[in-house]
């Protein structure tokens, strides 16, 4: 099953199903990989939960042209109106790699959270070494609000694990350039 509305022309978002079990070493970010039986447990739990109430919504990260599972798309806080979002890869998937598919997604992924879901605010975590993911962000006009210093293991070292954020488009206030004339200042307008 696939969503085109969560989908670019390399990469496909969609939920997972019993088939993915053995991919779980892609779709589960935990230090160390699981194996088919660990991941069918965690998926039968995951999706013993009707479509639209599951919290935290996994859902895989594909490869469009042959439909191999890269990673996970973790959305959180949804009841609370207030989504986190994590865009992880499979340990066979290079850290460039894995920026380049979160920097293909962000824009996606960020305009379904702030158009679709409601959300008063939109997070998303990044390694800070993900250039074209944070470039994805900024774009997309989210700024960086947290910094988790050294929390991102990569073979050379750590890196700073980063918060983006931004608001629902129901919550955004029109900055005062963009407001009449009048409104910016507090001012009233009369015939006279």
């Amino acid at each position: 099953m696939e969503a085109p509305y969560l989908s670019t022309p390399r990469f496909v978002v969609r939920p997972s199903g019993t088939d993915d079990a053995g991919a779980a070493a892609a779709w589960l970010p935990l230090p160390f990989p699981i194996g088919r039986e660990r991941g069918e447990a965690t998926l039968r739990e995951a999706n013993a939960a009707p479509w639209g109430h599951q919290d935290p919504l996994d859902l895989l990260v594909c490869r469009r042209r042959d439909g191999v599972v890269l990673g996970a798309f973790r959305l959180t806080g949804v009841a609370g109106r207030t989504g986190t979002c994590r865009l992880t890869v499979g340990p066979a998937v290079a850290p460039d790699e894995g920026d380049a598919i979160r920097g293909d997604l962000i824009p996606v992924i960020i305009g379904w959270m702030r158009d679709e879901l409601d959300l008063m605010t939109v997070g998303l975590w990044l390694p800070s070494d993900d250039d074209r993911s944070i470039a994805a962000a900024e774009s997309a006009g989210m700024t960086s609000a947290v910094r988790l210093r050294e929390h991102v293991a990569r073979p050379g070292g750590r890196v700073d694990l980063l918060r983006y954020e931004i608001l629902g488009r129901p919550w955004t206030v029109p900055a005062a350039d963009d407001r009449p004339t009048g409104e910016s200042r507090g001012e009233v307008r009369g015939d006279g």
